[in-house]
């Protein structure tokens, strides 16, 4: 006898499969800022300020309260304009920086002209060194000692109190090595001869 076995399906646990169906949501669309165009190569010939005199020139003026705080603002552009317009005078006429386009407080043609300067001032130490070398060849091919004569330069570049303070520092290191008689011993040979 055979019996047939009947298999259960789980009705619940297939319906839970299929129970959340998503409906599309509708999207929003967020509002987005527009960034203003930068012109990194601009002709420096149109400042700013006049571009705002343009627009300020194009737009009609009403009267109202708040014109009477654009009048304060307007002076305070006014005051903005003026500097501006003295800062290029002295740059025309050199009392300012040295032209050039100014990057964080440093005008590249200030920069340029240390530069150079410095460049120059490495060339001439180099001459210098070189004239130094050729006067030391000489002096040694005429009989003199160049560590000597070195060591003459060094202590004539000290001050004279400088100076005294390290030969009265070798001196003494030399009496203590017995490399200079003393005084004391000379004044004793002195007074035997007596």
């Amino acid at each position: 006898m055979t019996k047939k076995i009947k298999i259960k399906k789980p009705v619940a646990k297939v319906a839970a499969k299929k129970s959340v169906v998503k409906k599309p949501t509708p999207k929003t669309e967020t509002k987005k800022t527009v960034k203003k165009p930068v012109i990194k190569n601009a002709p420096k010939s149109e400042p700013v300020d006049e571009l705002d005199d343009e627009l300020e020139d194009e737009a009609p003026e009403k009267e109202t309260p708040k014109a009477e705080t654009k009048k304060k603002g307007n002076a305070a552009l006014e005051a903005k304009k003026a500097k501006t317009q003295q800062l290029k005078e002295e740059n025309k006429s050199g009392k300012g920086h040295n032209g050039g386009p100014n990057f964080g407080g440093v005008s590249g043609e200030q920069l340029r002209n240390y530069i150079e300067r410095i460049e120059k001032l490495e060339e001439d130490k180099k001459v210098l060194s070189e004239d130094i070398k050729e006067v030391l060849a000489e002096s040694k091919a005429n009989g003199f000692d160049n560590k000597i004569i070195r060591k003459i330069i060094q202590l004539r570049k000290m001050d004279a109190a400088e100076r005294e303070e390290l030969e009265t520092l070798i001196d003494l290191y030399k009496h203590a090595l017995g490399m200079i008689p003393s005084d004391s011993a000379e004044d004793e040979d002195e007074d035997e001869t007596l």
